[in-house]
């Protein structure tokens, strides 16, 4: 519920933006400058998750993240100036920087990869629907105040469900490195980072991917929780600074295509607003169904070659979309980018506390999502910048040379140990 709610407002804005920037007056390229507030705000509750994580409850941080990123949403249905929307659009990002890292930082010591690829899917679900919630309000003659105002309701129901069960997130064991299907063979356990050796203590529970404690010698000498490392620390390792490369140019991938898909369709090639925005949905859509896919056979693939062969298949994906052979082989290359990009973010956050060690995984994968958000909002600006004067054909180069980029850095990941 939490991840679907997450998705909601990144799959809003693609598909409303041509509407938003009409009616404030302000140029198509302008999404670049609401984007990077966003992503801002998103940047700065990220970097600060593992020290806020310390001094916080988890369902504490949740309440008062999803309360902000409500308000936010809300006020943009509200709103009819543009520097209130940035500033906005600044709020909505601080509170979704804070709940990703809270809710990846708590599924990477939880569960499974095969888990938290389930939990991203639900994230597809958030962004397949949000397309379809504008298109459906703009189709019936509605303004796209109101795609706001219901995404922005269904946020603040999901705020007071985190208040009300906030006392429950405490009650599972932080024991991730138990479960096998995190850990598909061995030549990955060395490749990307330290050994995952099971726990003695904790048991699997197969049902639901989560490492359980086994009752233990009451006389037996407790063992001290995990201390996390301070920021500094963590940052001085370089695996650390490579996952953050790898997570920028990911989201570079997957936000240029979903924010710009929309406006490339339906300004550039002349697809009627209907079907453009069925297509954004139904890329939002495949990235949930490879997750879904990809959660039931994740433990039972060599996941090194299997993220190997997805990112290739973006790298087809990407020219398909950009070099439109025909228009159906071009709306197949934009699924098969989302299909095929779909277990990246959960499969590297799951593998972080084995890759840079348990001390060090809260400020890590803080950074691995600040990274992501400013790879997304970052490119996004850099393709409205660039098609001022290259056109809107721009966003199709840009996903092929990042889907590249992509395949050299997780190469490249893949050889590297824990410093």
């Amino acid at each position: 519920m939490a991840f679907i709610s997450l998705g909601l407002p990144d799959g809003l804005l693609g598909v409303a933006w041509p509407s938003i920037r009409e009616s404030l007056g302000v140029p198509l390229d302008a999404l670049g400058l609401l984007v990077g507030f966003q992503t801002a705000g998103y940047l700065l509750s990220s970097f600060i998750s593992g020290r806020v994580l310390r001094v916080m409850s988890i369902g504490a941080v949740l309440t008062v993240s999803t309360v902000l990123a409500a308000s936010a949403l809300l006020g943009f249905a509200l709103t009819r100036s543009w520097p209130l929307l940035i500033g906005l659009g600044f709020v909505a990002g601080l509170a979704g920087g804070a709940i990703d890292a809270g809710l990846n930082s708590y599924g990477a010591r939880h569960f499974s990869a095969r888990v938290l690829n389930w939990l991203h899917a639900s994230f597809g679900v958030g962004t397949t629907l949000g397309p379809l919630i504008v298109t459906a309000v703009l189709s019936s003659g509605g303004v796209w105040r109101l795609s706001y105002v219901i995404v922005g309701s269904a946020q603040m129901v999901l705020a007071l469900v985190f208040f009300l069960t906030r006392r429950r997130w405490m009650g599972v064991s932080e024991v991730v490195s138990a479960d096998p299907s995190s850990r598909p063979e061995p030549s990955l356990e060395v490749q990307l980072g330290a050994p995952l050796i099971p726990n003695p203590s904790s048991r699997q529970t197969p049902s639901l991917g989560v490492a359980e404690e086994t009752p233990q010698d009451p006389l037996a000498p407790r063992q001290k929780p995990t201390q996390g490392a301070r920021t500094r620390d963590t940052l001085r390792r370089p695996i650390v600074w490579l996952g953050m490369l790898t997570f920028f140019v990911y989201a570079g991938v997957e936000m240029v295509t979903g924010q710009w898909a929309f406006s490339l369709l339906t300004i550039e090639r002349g697809v009627a607003v209907g079907a453009a925005g069925l297509l954004v949905s139904l890329f939002w859509g495949s990235l949930m169904v490879g997750r879904i896919v990809f959660g039931i056979v994740a433990d039972k693939v060599n996941l090194t070659q299997t993220l190997r062969l997805c990112i290739a298949a973006c790298v087809v994906g990407a020219l398909l979309f950009w070099l439109e052979p025909t228009r159906v082989l071009s709306y197949a290359g934009m699924m098969l980018i989302g299909f095929s990009i779909a277990p990246i973010f959960a499969s590297l956050i799951s593998l972080t506390p084995a890759r840079v060690g348990k001390e060090h995984a809260d400020n890590a994968i803080g950074f691995q999502i600040a990274s992501a958000g400013l790879g997304g909002a970052g490119l996004t600006a850099a393709v409205g910048v660039a098609s001022r004067t290259y056109g809107l054909e721009v966003v199709g180069a840009t996903v092929l040379g990042m889907s590249v980029l992509l395949f050299v850095l997780f190469q490249a990941l893949t050889r590297s140990r824990a410093a």
